[in-house]
């Protein structure tokens, strides 16, 4: 499966999946998010997996470098802040110069997957706007 996620970072993409109507979104959910997640690090690539099912779109994700946090911020601006995840410490570089995670999110057999936005905050992300 984690084959199959990175290729959506490959320059064939498959263009005729289904578009989320950003419309359909109701409301966000803001604060800690209790919720089983994953995060997984292969070829220079982050997945990051949430069985969550969000009813306000993600717009994009954050990482925070110091406080080794993980935010999914919301079109809403709302932010859940992941609340039982671990980043590797040997994969904050990886994370600093990366700039799109894919996110799959849902609680159900139903999954959303989107490639999105990764933001980064820290240390490390000091540095380099430095």
């Amino acid at each position: 499966m984690l084959n199959g996620l990175l290729n959506l970072f490959s320059a064939n993409t498959d263009v005729t999946s289904p578009i989320v109507n950003e419309h359909s979104f109701t409301k966000g959910f803001n604060g800690e998010l209790q919720a089983d997640s994953a995060v997984a690090f292969e070829n220079d690539k982050i997945v990051l997996a949430i069985e969550y099912d969000f009813e306000e779109a993600p717009n994009h994700v954050e990482f925070d470098l110091s406080s080794q946090s993980i935010n999914i911020v919301q079109a809403t601006g709302d932010v859940a802040t992941l609340a039982r995840i671990n980043i590797p410490l040997e994969e904050k570089e990886l994370i600093d110069r990366t700039n799109k995670i894919v996110l799959v999110t849902g609680a159900g057999e139903d999954k959303l997957l989107q490639v999105l936005s990764l933001k980064k905050t820290g240390v490390l992300a000091a540095r380099a706007t430095a």
